[in-house]
């Protein structure tokens, strides 16, 4: 007997980001469904620091505030699944 296999390949984007009125930086995330992210963050693309572990809802999206520092003028993020 054969069968069909299908498979949906997830790729996980940074989907929206903006900074809000209070200071924060708001980021909007899709990923696999149901699936713990670490957001981190960086200043130099080299050395990433987690700041925190949040998982997607069953519809895959996650939505994170970043407190930001004056004292980094320049942040870069990025999820990353452990």
């Amino acid at each position: 007997s054969t069968g069909a296999v299908s498979l949906t390949i997830v790729r996980p984007t940074i989907t929206a980001w903006q900074m809000l009125s209070n200071g924060a930086f708001h980021l909007e995330f899709s990923g696999i469904p149901n699936t713990a992210y670490t957001l981190q963050s960086s200043s130099n693309l080299l050395n990433w620091l987690s700041l925190s572990t949040n998982a997607t809802g069953g519809n895959g999206l996650l939505s994170v505030d970043v407190v930001t520092t004056t004292n980094q003028p320049q942040r870069y993020y990025r999820f990353v699944s452990p």
